[in-house]
């Protein structure tokens, strides 16, 4: 079995150099066969866990399936637990890591402060000259911009941006630098927007086209860092560098999303990165082109739900700006609807009314741009809907167990009980050893006016 699991490490280590998904199937499946088999000594229990939770957080990147994630999870929170001596930088790195790559999917603050925690710990445990320090510095400077983007607490980010420069000076394996440095320019852009000051543009743009210089061209992160250094440029363009920089930007995000599958989960932040370029470049074509690219990303089934928001708020409000009330109302219609997603039920109550304050006033600019349209009718919907979503959900929630108990009565008295266990302890009703784990969730995205997650959209 320590065999197999070797194998399926130097399998999973191929795909990170090569971006080989035989490579990476192969993996999985050695290593979820060696999940239910007895192993030897806990170094080997250690190794099968955490590089399986690095291989199924590999998978989830690849196909968006978010059950591979929650799988990533488990396994890596059971090697942290089993991780002791000079193993444990290695476990928790991953353990945050993971949680990190969940929390960009559902935006449970808990996994955030939980892959925060691990993160500092896996910096404590690890030695200075530790090859892959840079690597466990990365995953704490993200954490940490994660909560500034939730928070807003700019202390949050001038840490992450220490700990990124620091990242990219340890180094780490070969296979890992780029994923540093196009971190960094991230991190970097993000401080820029954040502070305004735009002499760290240089850096991130030089950051950023490293990332890419040193990517294979058939590897599955390239499309990532492409997306971020496209970012760079723009940013750059906008503090007044020359056109050529916007339009490298729109090569190098068409370039991306030619290169990436469509129902990839990446494709709606590409496409909304895509759009805001266009938005900024403004030619004969770039806004129809800009606005079909936003509702592309709104429209995506497998992006995480806020970045799907963003896009289609992005959309409303540049159509709202270009006397299009029937694109805007579509846009609006189609927001409105997202607000019960992003609100989803595996989030606590406080948690859930936090993300819809975020887009307060989203329902009232959808609900104008109803009206614009003559639709008394669909003003009123979307008010409604963006109104009570909370609500909605309490009244899906309590549906009558009568029918249930006609036929089974124990099982309806069961679950009337269990539902009473859960209300007491105050929270909702409840609805009838490769190396670290690479962090993938790194796009800086390109809206110009909903710039992180903690802001409202505009009123229109």
């Amino acid at each position: 079995m320590v065999h197999q699991i070797n194998l399926a490490s130097a399998l999973l280590t191929r795909f990170d150099l090569s971006g080989s998904v035989p490579d990476l199937d192969r993996s999985t499946a050695l290593l979820e066969t060696a999940a239910g088999a007895p192993v030897t000594g806990e170094r080997g229990r250690l190794a099968r866990d955490v590089n399986l939770a690095s291989a199924l957080s590999t998978r989830h990147y690849v196909t968006g399936d978010l059950r591979a994630l929650d799988d990533a999870v488990a396994a890596a929170r059971r090697g942290a637990g089993e991780a002791d001596g000079p193993d444990r930088r290695h476990a928790l790195a991953t353990l945050a890591g993971v949680l990190r790559q969940r929390f960009a999917r559902r935006r449970d603050v808990a996994d955030l402060e939980a892959a925060i925690a691990a993160a500092r710990s896996a910096l404590s445990a690890t030695d200075p000259a530790d090859v892959e320090r840079g690597a466990v510095l990365s995953t704490l400077a993200h954490t940490l911009a994660d909560r500034y983007e939730r928070r807003g607490d700019i202390c949050n980010l001038d840490e992450a941006v220490t700990h990124a420069r620091a990242a990219v000076a340890a180094g780490t394996s070969v296979a890992g630098r780029p994923a540093l440095e196009s971190g960094l320019s991230v991190i970097l852009l993000s401080h820029v927007d954040a502070t305004g000051d735009t002499t760290e543009l240089v850096e991130a743009a030089a950051a950023a086209r490293a990332a890419v210089d040193g990517t294979a061209p058939d590897h599955p992160d390239l499309a990532m860092y492409q997306s971020n250094l496209a970012n760079a440029l723009r940013a750059q363009h906008t503090a007044g560098g020359p056109s050529s920089l916007l339009d490298e930007s729109v090569t190098l995000l068409e370039a991306a999303i030619a290169n990436t599958p469509a129902q990839h989960p990446n494709t709606a932040w590409l496409q909304s990165n895509l759009a805001a370029a266009l938005h900024h470049r403004d030619g004969a074509a770039d806004r129809a082109d800009g606005m079909a690219a936003w509702l592309r990303a709104g429209r995506s089934a497998t992006a995480p739900t806020w970045v799907r928001l963003r896009a289609v708020a992005e959309a409303l409000e540049w159509a709202w700006d270009g006397a299009d009330p029937a694109t805007a109302a579509d846009a609006g219609s189609l927001a409105v609807q997202l607000l019960d997603e992003l609100a989803w039920h595996g989030l606590t109550r406080p948690d859930r009314q936090e993300q819809l304050a975020v887009w307060n006033g989203l329902a009232g600019a959808a609900a104008a741009a109803g009206v614009a349209t003559g639709s008394a009718e669909a003003a009123v919907r979307s008010l409604e809907q963006g109104h009570a979503v909370l609500w909605t959900q309490v009244l899906r929630q309590r549906t009558p167990l009568s029918r249930l108990a006609d036929q089974h009565r124990d099982l309806a008295d069961r679950l009337r009980v269990i539902g009473g266990r859960i209300d007491a302890l105050g929270g909702e009703p409840s609805p009838v050893l490769h190396g670290i784990a690479r962090d993938r969730t790194d796009h800086h995205d390109g809206a110009e006016t909903i710039d992180a997650p903690h802001n409202a959209p505009p009123d229109l």
